[in-house]
């Protein structure tokens, strides 16, 4: 063979090699990415698929991403229309079913139009604090009011994003367990949305259940929604009795972070505790040709998008001020 024959071989043999490692790291990886695997090892519906943010801006995400990013925007619309068609149709359901005392007191306490939302995800990292405020941002969006409870205080985010305090908040609650929660909220930058931070206090075993089911029923009181976002589900057991307290739970994984495992192990501990899960947010999705559509406004869609509407929608969320 002529030296030109033997280095097309060699070509074709390294081109081969590439390919066959190429797949083998494919099969390997048990990361979720996509929409259909997320909803095949979690066994739950994906209810929004948040956009991947630019670098520069995952800090922030919690505002820069709802103000600046109408693909995020939009993701959490989503997330806020499924949830309230839960919330309506909840009582006609209870109603029509043989309800146990669990239910009876369960819809007794929640109202027609009250629902406290906890918002947790399987590992670290997974995105869920970044929907639970871009969630509460779309609530308050939709003119509905809101409050927003950091409940994870191993890595509580900075109440300083929404131009608040890091001072006392549930920690302070649980410890006291007499001073009332509306002592511990805070106004925020955002119109409709309060705050109660996860403070520093220690809990205290005896009477720690009893105190949290209070802070629920304070915080129904205090808000026509409250979402909870709380530490993750596989690392903390005061998250599998805060998801069983709830109106209902929705889970954050990250595109790409969350894996297989996880997302299994995660859905069993769920359906073991009988929480009430609705869906799964799938956060960091890359962005493709049809994030044009959000990208930048056309001619004529300024309007529609200032008053959180999307093109032929006859009602949506209102103004932000």
């Amino acid at each position: 063979a002529t030296r030109g024959q033997r280095m097309l071989l060699a070509a074709l043999v390294a081109l081969l090699l590439a390919f066959g490692v190429a797949i083998m790291l494919d099969r390997s990886d048990s990361r979720l990415h996509s929409k259909e695997q997320a909803e095949r090892e979690f066994g739950l519906p994906v209810l929004a698929e948040a956009p991947l943010l630019p670098i520069r801006h995952r800090r922030r995400a919690a505002v820069f991403g709802y103000d600046h990013d109408h693909g995020l925007a939009e993701a959490y619309r989503a997330l806020r229309t499924a949830l309230l068609l839960f919330r309506d149709r909840l009582p006609l359901e209870l109603e029509a079913a043989d309800l146990s005392a669990k239910h009876r007191s369960r819809a007794a306490a929640r109202g027609v139009d009250r629902q406290v939302i906890v918002v947790t995800s399987p590992e670290a990292g997974d995105g869920k604090s970044t929907t639970a405020a871009n969630l509460a941002m779309a609530y308050a969006e939709a003119d509905q009011s809101v409050l927003l409870i950091n409940w994870d205080r191993w890595r509580p985010v900075s109440a300083r994003i929404f131009d608040a305090e890091d001072g006392p908040g549930v920690g302070e609650y649980l410890e006291s367990g007499e001073v009332p929660l509306q002592e511990f909220v805070q106004s925020t930058s955002v119109p409709g949305v309060h705050l109660v931070h996860a403070g520093k206090g220690k809990q205290r075993g005896a009477t720690r259940l009893h105190t949290r089911q209070r802070l629920f029923e304070e915080a129904r009181s205090l808000a026509e929604v409250v979402i909870i976002d709380t530490a993750p589900l596989l690392a903390s057991s005061a998250t599998r009795e805060l998801v069983t307290l709830a109106d209902v739970v929705v889970l954050a994984s990250r595109s790409g972070r969350t894996t297989s495992v996880a997302a299994r192990r995660t859905a069993e501990l769920l359906r073991r505790l009988g929480a009430p899960t609705l869906g799964v947010v799938l956060v960091g999705v890359p962005t493709g040709p049809f994030t044009e559509y959000y990208g930048s406004p056309t001619p004529g869609t300024e309007a529609w998008l200032n008053l959180g509407l999307g093109p032929g929608e006859a009602a949506g969320g209102g103004t932000r001020a």
